[in-house]
């Protein structure tokens, strides 16, 4: 594979990946327009990119936000086909649950409440929910969203049944990965663009990677990549990378798509 570092107004190379903006934006309507996992996400404000320490102007005056873990903001009970008067009265006293109908979960905080820790229990909590709204098959969550909340911790994610195929945190306060090899080991997308993350590393975690976003961090250095022989999509603009090691990046040879604009390269 080749690879080329160009500034902003550089044309890319046809003869190597695509070197691109990181994401698009629509200055009428001030909002985001990204492509994940081959789907088109659009309208997150602007402003939901510039939380945290150094964000957005006036972020230092606020006081901190009161903590909230995902069931205090989406907890939900579970549907029930019970029709009895004693079956209403048990699922009233049921223990909340998360939305992860067709095994998905969405938890979006452009607006409203947002979640700041997910909790140790995290993964029980899905696993739990799972059995509620899916007969018991614990295997069948495919995709986490957690887009545009609080969190600054990956905790409770070792819990997380095998199979997972896409996790998206987008636009968080993230300082770390903490990918277990229970989930991460399946996952083809991972989205953790818009936090403060240092250290990419931990991604050789997941061999089967596809498609790869961690745009808008604080990385130095790119690292873990070089056993992601399956991936398509790289998108590291937006960060603090000086160098392109050439050891991380010569077993890429699926990259179709290599965004790093907006970084210190000056080497390739």
């Amino acid at each position: 594979m080749s690879s080329e570092a160009m500034n902003d107004n550089d044309a890319p190379n046809d003869n190597g990946p695509i070197i691109a903006e990181t994401a698009g934006v629509d200055n009428n309507n001030n909002t985001t327009t990204r492509q994940i996992g081959g789907t088109t996400v659009t309208g997150l404000p602007l402003d939901w990119t510039q939380m945290g320490p150094g964000g957005a102007a006036g972020a230092g005056d606020h006081e901190a936000p009161p903590i909230r873990y995902p069931l205090d903001v989406a907890g939900t009970k579970a549907p029930s086909n019970n029709s009895t008067e004693d079956a209403k009265a048990a699922d009233d006293n049921e223990e909340l649950v998360l939305d992860v109908t067709d095994g998905e979960l969405v938890l979006v905080g452009t607006a409203g409440q947002k979640i700041t820790n997910l909790g140790a229990n995290f993964g029980q909590i899905l696993l739990r929910s799972l059995q509620k709204y899916n007969d018991g098959n614990i295997t069948f969550l495919k995709k986490v969203i957690v887009r545009s909340h609080l969190v600054s911790i990956m905790e409770g994610m070792e819990d997380l049944p095998e199979g997972l195929e896409l996790l998206e945190m987008y636009d968080n306060q993230l300082q770390g990965l903490m990918l277990t090899p229970n989930f991460s080991s399946t996952l083809t997308v991972l989205d953790v663009s818009y936090n403060a993350i240092r250290d990419m590393e931990p991604v050789k975690h997941c061999p089967h990677l596809q498609e790869l976003y961690l745009a808008n961090n604080k990385l130095k250095e790119i690292a873990g990549l070089s056993g992601l022989t399956q991936l398509k999509k790289l998108d590291l603009g937006a960060n603090r990378i000086r160098v392109m090691p050439p050891e991380e990046l010569a077993g890429l040879t699926q990259l179709k798509e290599l965004w790093l604009g907006k970084n210190k390269i000056e080497v390739v």
